[in-house]
């Protein structure tokens, strides 16, 4: 007889962040960072614009309290990093190939072609 097959676990958050930086390199990495920093700053503007916390005084205070509230969102950043990584590395490898064209100077139907191969 033989024992029913257990489904793999889902793989952790950071684990998947692991698989995607493996896979997409410094592309990856470049998406988590901008987030990152991009949440850091936007609360730490927030925060220097009135908006809560009370206790966030001057410009070290609001950057302060921008990281701490931009930790708080590590749940959220990392998700969406995944989900906006593949699209991006497309993006760059396209533009790379048409820059090595450019490079080359190739005609316009050959930089389609190079276009086309990219989406397949």
């Amino acid at each position: 007889m033989t024992e029913p097959v257990t489904p793999a676990a889902k793989p952790t958050l950071k684990e998947r962040l692991a698989k995607l930086s493996a896979e997409y390199g410094k592309v990856a990495i470049y998406v988590y960072f901008t987030i990152s920093i991009a949440t850091w700053f936007g609360f730490a503007l927030a925060f220097g614009l009135g908006l809560s916390p009370t206790d966030a005084t001057g410009v070290i205070g609001c950057i302060g309290a921008g990281w701490v509230a931009g930790k708080a969102t590590i749940f959220i950043r990392i998700p969406i990093t995944l989900a906006v990584t593949p699209p991006i590395a497309e993006m760059v490898k396209r533009r790379k190939a048409r820059r090595i064209a450019a490079g080359l100077e190739l005609s316009d139907e050959q930089i389609a072609a190079l276009d086309a191969d990219d989406k397949t």
